[in-house]
């Protein structure tokens, strides 16, 4: 194959490239204006299952400081009044040698779960902005009661005047074709990168396990680091049973565990 033939397969690639991201955004437009989902939701699972995965599990996670400052004796008091309207267990407090720490958890209806914890880590000031991690995990299908569920932790995050920031991520199990076929991890990370338009900004490569931070023009916004701004990552790892893979997709990055 010559100069010319090369140059014309890669602009080949490149043309369906980008025909795939403008189909998958007409198509993601349409979906969401029946869905539950958001935009970037919406393409992240459809991406998941376009690659043969049946997602699995869902993750949101929001992270970061409250916008207003508490008096120092007053967290635990507003960190009791947030697990009220989050309807999950009171809060336990462990004093640690760099602060204090709040951790709580429950149960949202079937299969959806809730993991809190707030970090105080300046005890010494008399105004603080504790730090907020909650973790919101569902299993099983996508339905509509566990993106309201999504929903409901939004407005209480609203409601208690913290700016919600969260990340999404679903995972799902890819099988072989035939029980004697394996599945490269590269190429499928390669074929939902290549399909979404993202360029990849960083990667980690082990033998069970690879994982693709990269950035496309579909998501708004990323997080910015020494190679770049990166706002999807995907990791493959090798099943149980050597043959199928875990797939695991999120936005700006992966907050499952893979």
């Amino acid at each position: 194959m010559d100069g010319k033939d090369t140059g014309r397969g890669s602009a080949m690639w490149k043309k369906r490239g980008l025909t795939g991201i403008i189909i998958l955004s007409i198509l993601t437009t349409f979906l969401v204006g029946s869905s539950p989902m958001t935009r970037e939701e919406r393409i992240i699972v459809r991406a998941l299952e376009e690659a043969g995965a049946k997602p699995s599990l869902y993750m949101w996670h929001h992270g970061g400081r409250t916008k207003d400052f508490y008096p120092r004796e007053s967290v635990s008091t507003w960190v009791d009044a947030l697990t009220d309207d989050l309807d999950i267990e009171s809060a336990r407090r462990v004093t640690e040698a760099d602060g204090q720490r709040w951790t709580a958890s429950g149960v949202w209806k079937r299969n959806i779960h809730i993991e809190l914890n707030v970090i105080n880590d300046r005890p010494r000031e008399r105004f603080v902005q504790p730090y907020i991690s909650i973790r919101l995990m569902g299993r099983g299908l996508s339905d509509a009661h566990l993106f309201r569920a999504r929903n409901h932790l939004i407005r209480v995050l609203q409601q208690h005047h913290l700016e919600p920031r969260t990340h999404f991520s679903v995972q799902g199990t890819i099988q072989p074709p035939t029980r004697r076929e394996s599945l490269r991890k590269e190429k499928i990370i390669a074929r939902v990168l290549m399909r979404l338009g993202a360029d990849e900004v960083e990667s980690m490569k082990s033998e069970r396990t690879t994982s693709v931070s990269a950035y496309t023009p579909l998501f708004n916004g990323g997080l910015e680091t020494r190679g770049g701004t990166m706002n999807i990552q995907a990791a493959v790892k090798t099943g149980t049973d050597e043959k199928s893979v875990i797939f695991t997709l999120g936005t700006p990055i992966i907050t499952i565990e893979y």
